[in-house]
């Protein structure tokens, strides 16, 4: 695809083929996509020499398995599947999975359908690549693309941490396994209470008491309260 900052949902600008060892690109107008395979046409034209603008993405490489940070720096998911749309203009991304279930569904090649809207985020919502998790504190100031397809990148979402309050418990205990220590704790600290508690119990006693000691001292206070069953 080829996302500059004026595209809400970027265009697909080709489909990569695989031919022996080599990669060639195909245009969209010389295949038929649907939800289970790409149809190739017999006279289809294959550039087998891609020229690669600074404006394109290559979705396996580039977004696939990438994680979605806030606009505090906090990391929240991982990118599991990418949805595309049939417009006016032609295929465009038009959102990402960031359910648990899609990438398991991947990794066993079952059929991939829908996920449930609460777990698709609107690329519209995504302003850009980030180098680094750690230095993330505001938008990137260049180009949405410059950091793509970098070691450690991830795509930054204009949503605050707050919606970080609808996972449920087995979901902050999936993706603290991602974290560093520090970014458990601020994972913990913005999820649902009940939640989070929940995660918790799922670690082991001295695991837990590290995380819980990197939390403020409200914050802490509550969740032991609520981990020795003398609070909500």
């Amino acid at each position: 695809m080829r996302w500059d900052a004026s595209d809400e949902h970027p265009p697909v600008t080709g489909i990569f083929v695989k031919v022996r060892s080599a990669i060639a690109v195909v245009q969209p107008a010389d295949v038929t996509l649907s939800q289970t395979e790409i149809r190739l046409q017999s006279d289809a034209r294959i550039q087998w020499r891609p020229v690669w603008g600074d404006d394109d993405v290559a979705l396996a490489r580039d977004v696939l398995d990438r994680q979605l940070v806030d606009t505090c720096g906090v990391q929240v998911v991982r990118a599991a599947d990418a949805y595309l749309l049939n417009g006016p203009q032609g295929w465009e991304l038009a959102g990402i999975d960031v359910g648990l279930l899609s990438f398991s569904r991947r990794l066993v090649g079952r059929r991939r359908g829908c996920p449930p809207t609460d777990r698709v985020i609107d690329w519209a919502q995504l302003q850009a690549f980030v180098p680094r998790f750690t230095d993330t504190t505001a938008a990137w100031e260049s180009a949405p693309t410059t950091a793509a397809g970098t070691a450690g990148s991830g795509l930054q979402s204009g949503c605050a941490a707050a919606q970080l309050r609808e996972l449920r418990g087995p979901q902050v205990a999936a993706l603290l396994s991602d974290l560093s220590r520090h970014k458990q704790a601020e994972l913990v600290a913005a999820a649902h209470p009940c939640s989070a508690v929940e995660a918790l119990r799922q670690l082991d006693s001295d695991h837990r008491g590290a995380l819980l000691a990197e939390l403020d001292e409200a914050d802490r206070a509550r969740l032991l309260a609520m981990l020795n069953g003398d609070g909500r």
